[in-house]
């Protein structure tokens, strides 16, 4: 999917000068093609409110256009690096006490088997 969207990208630079300015600052402004991806996704989800269905190209290239354009901080997609930090989830600290576990073996039964398997002489002899 990305790699149609990013052929329609190149084409609609051809004439829109922001368009191009922005794709040869796509990786200087902290954007990729997997973010990109996800903000498409993302996107497809809200507009068909959790039914399933289709989303034409023109949809999805203004999408694209949009996540290129657009500042991250507008776009409310995890950001890569030191700049997730900020969003990232600190683990609080857990005492643990020590306490003592109770663990009893049980006791398997051994018994024959519910099917006898005969032997290939038996009753031969």
């Amino acid at each position: 999917m990305i790699d149609k969207v990013l052929l329609l990208l190149e084409e609609k630079a051809k004439e829109d000068g922001q368009l191009k300015e922005s794709l040869n600052n796509f990786e200087q402004n902290k954007k990729s093609n997997e973010a990109m991806q996800q903000y498409i996704v993302k996107e497809a989800r809200k507009h068909l409110n959790g039914k399933s269905g289709g989303i034409d190209s023109d949809t999805v290239l203004g999408w694209a256009i949009h996540y290129v354009t657009e500042k991250n901080e507008n776009l409310d997609i995890p950001l890569k690096g030191a700049e997730s930090l900020r969003h990232s989830v600190k683990p609080k600290k857990v005492e643990v006490k020590n306490t003592k576990v109770e663990v009893k073996k049980l006791k398997v039964e051994k018994t024959k088997p519910s099917v006898v398997q005969l032997d290939l002489f038996d009753g031969l002899f």
